[in-house]
């Protein structure tokens, strides 16, 4: 690992629900989920994520889709808010596709990335109440999610200092 990732903090859409440590312990596993996503470690990021649904349920897994999707942000130049960012996908041949042309769960992942970059609360909110209930599902869903986001992370990381080792148990 050449650099950590440092979790960025959310802008708030709707009151917190989690407590002080239940929050620190899911943005601890937010983090090792996105790490092992950066790392090509596929059974890391399943088991943090795993771990956040089993611990915190649903809460928590907005809050770590909240914070994977501002960290995405705040290391790319994207403009905050307004109609200024757009989405689109480049496929394995280097064709632009759009939505209608990617899988339900890469348009999910992006749309939720450019709902927060644009800070549209009611479409990021929409497309959390979209998340597939079924475990498989969702963890598809999610799984998409953190691939594209570390793909766009790995060439950011290399430069990134290491964070101080912590639990995050509070």
């Amino acid at each position: 690992m050449e650099g950590d990732l440092t979790l960025r903090g959310a802008a708030r859409y709707r009151e917190p629900v989690l407590d002080d440590a239940a929050r620190a312990r899911v943005m601890f596993l937010a983090g090792a989920a996105l790490q092992g996503a950066v790392d090509q470690d596929a059974p890391a990021a399943a088991a943090a994520i795993n771990a956040i649904s089993a611990e915190h349920g649903g809460e928590g897994l907005t809050e770590a889709i909240i914070a994977w999707c501002d960290t995405l942000t705040a290391l790319l130049p994207l403009p905050r808010g307004g109609d200024l960012v757009g989405l689109g996908w480049i496929d394995e041949t280097g064709q632009a596709r759009t939505a209608d042309d990617v899988d339900p769960q890469v348009r999910w992942a992006g749309q939720i990335v450019t709902a927060r970059a644009c800070e549209d609360k009611d479409t990021f909110n929409a497309l959390i109440a979209d998340l597939p209930d079924d475990g498989m599902a969702g963890s598809q869903h999610l799984a998409v999610l953190l691939r594209l986001i570390a793909a766009n992370l790995r060439p950011a990381t290399s430069s990134l200092p290491a964070n101080p080792d912590e639990d995050g148990a509070g």
